[in-house]
């Protein structure tokens, strides 16, 4: 089951005192939002099939320039760059899953040992390092 509504109507209630987080209410299946001046769209990933285009879709149907898009549907992590613009790397990153595979992500061939990643951006330069993390 995507919890995606659950979790992130959750974080909005949890840091809504925050003045320095700002979590969107889930309305649509895509968030966004900007960090240190680039515009990232996050979403499930189920309505994507691995399309390196995927990006330059949201850009368009969002008629707004996004440089990150999120996604975590395939149970595994993966960062492939499909472009660049002045400043930095157009990334698409694939989150892994914090329960590791299931019986849907093995039926894929995608399904990986739980875990997390932390991705470091700068500002000008866009994402700068990785580190993956294994939970079990």
């Amino acid at each position: 089951e995507d919890l995606e509504k659950v979790i992130i109507n959750y974080l909005h209630d949890v840091l809504k005192d925050n003045e320095r987080i700002e979590i969107p209410i889930y309305k649509d299946q895509i968030i966004d939002f900007e960090i240190l001046g680039a515009n990232h769209a996050a979403t499930h990933g189920h309505a994507i099939k691995k399309s390196k285009n995927a990006l330059k879709d949201i850009s368009w149907h969002r008629q707004k320039l996004y440089q990150v898009l999120w996604i975590a549907h395939y149970h595994h992590s993966d960062i492939v760059s499909v472009g660049e613009n002045k400043d930095m790397n157009l990334d698409i990153i694939s989150i892994p899953s914090i329960c590791g595979s299931d019986t849907y992500s093995d039926s894929l061939l995608t399904g990986a040992k739980a875990g997390a990643i932390i991705v470091v951006f700068e500002k000008g330069k866009g994402r700068v390092d990785t580190h993956n993390i294994i939970l079990n």
